[in-house]
């Protein structure tokens, strides 16, 4: 098969980026020719212009703007897009599986439709539902339904969170906002009412589509790579937490620190991963407990996860967190929000810790004063594999075709 997958960015070694090349990857292996699309903004560049290349066998098309346009969160059509995905639809590709759409242009599934070539969704967060993934500040989550009016009324007066937003002036007036929502909540609605499969990761992520769109969603948990985790848990004599994934204020990196400054003991934290803003980070750091490691490639994952003895996540609206699936795979305790995703899949006091809103530190001073909960909620569980992963998507793609 031809396969195109789409999605947001490639490559960083982060979440949906990682995940869609093992995908690519595995199904390369599988025997199928497997092509991306992605886009990229080079700040002066004079005008939009694509590039290609190889990256591991898999055909890398990569969009390249000037700059965001200022409304690039509502990702409901963007022209030019549009036109180098219309040339790439020259290459009679058999399915398209799209696993991103910020910055990109949700009419590509219009086209693809038009083109009558199967599409499938993966759902990744809630850019779909909010353009702050449900954040109405870093501490408040919305639990409405989309509406038009009050939702422009909320970013209207809000800060755009950056790396959510992805623009760094306001979204706008009341009349434009009003406008992009109305225009995405029917964009998003046509995507997913036409794919042929919308994918959700976990229960959550469905129930918070299904609370917006009269869709159908299939749970699919994704595959971790198992064969990249050779772990042998080591103790370094001082209790350290870990933080792993993108370091910027959706994740709330900031809040882990906080709530660990609250509580004396000897321990360590130990935050890894991509940082866009190293000066703001090293002004948060205000205890000797806390070290920032830096950004590491998924190959040095084993090496990573050795370092550490919890994982503290903080971050309320993942969709599914690939790196607690590993920790889980390799016995290393969570400590998560009891909220959303989390509930599905730690078990309070058995293989981890949930917290409610504002009492994390009342659990990182639980296992200061008790370390050997680590041992006892140290349980290794069995995780979805990249390949058995694959080998379903697989099986989709050739029934949809069979269907055609």
């Amino acid at each position: 098969m031809k396969i195109l997958m789409v999605i947001h960015r490639f490559y960083s070694n982060n979440g949906t980026e990682l995940y869609a090349y093992k995908v690519g990857k595995e199904l390369i292996n599988k025997g199928h020719d497997v092509s991306l699309l992605c886009h990229d903004v080079t700040w002066g560049l004079g005008k939009s212009t694509c590039e290609h290349r190889n990256y591991d066998g898999i055909h890398v098309y990569r969009y390249i703007k000037p700059r965001y346009a200022k409304d690039a969160w509502a990702c409901v059509r963007d022209r030019e897009i549009e036109h180098a995905y219309k040339l790439l639809m020259n290459f009679e590709f058999d399915i398209v599986h799209f696993f991103h759409f910020y910055g990109l242009s949700v009419s590509l599934t219009n086209i693809t439709k038009k083109r009558k070539i199967p599409y499938f969704i993966s759902l990744a967060d809630m850019l779909g539902i909010c353009p702050r993934n449900l954040y109405i500040d870093k501490y408040t989550i919305c639990d409405k339904k989309i509406d038009s009016h009050d939702c422009a009324v909320c970013l209207e007066k809000l800060e755009p969170l950056i790396g959510t937003a992805g623009v760094k002036d306001s979204y706008g007036t009341y009349d434009s906002i009003k406008k992009h929502i109305s225009d995405r909540l029917g964009a998003f609605d046509y995507a997913l009412s036409n794919a042929y499969r919308v994918l959700s990761p976990s229960n959550y992520l469905k129930y918070e589509y299904q609370k917006n769109f009269n869709v159908d969603i299939e749970v699919n948990p994704l595959g971790i790579h198992s064969t990249d985790l050779n772990v042998t848990r080591k103790s370094s004599g001082v209790l350290t937490f870990g933080y792993i994934g993108v370091i910027h204020p959706t994740k709330k990196c900031d809040i882990i620190m906080e709530e660990l400054y609250k509580v004396p003991g000897q321990c360590k934290l130990f935050l890894y991963g991509l940082c866009h803003n190293i000066n703001e980070l090293n002004e948060i750091i205000i205890d000797d407990r806390v070290e920032y490691k830096g950004q590491f490639h998924h190959r040095d994952l084993s090496s990573v996860l050795e370092s550490i003895d919890m994982l503290i996540v903080a971050n309320e609206v993942e969709s599914y967190s690939i790196v607690h699936r590993e920790c889980k795979a390799v016995g290393i305790p969570i400590i998560a929000p009891s909220h959303g995703v989390f509930i599905e899949s730690i078990r309070h006091m058995k293989d981890g810790l949930l917290y409610d809103k504002g009492c994390l530190n009342q659990v990182i001073k639980q296992v200061i004063n008790n370390p050997r909960l680590v041992d006892k909620l140290s349980v290794i569980e069995k995780q979805k594999t990249i390949q058995e992963d694959v080998d379903y998507l697989e099986g989709l793609y050739s029934e949809s075709l069979a269907e055609r």
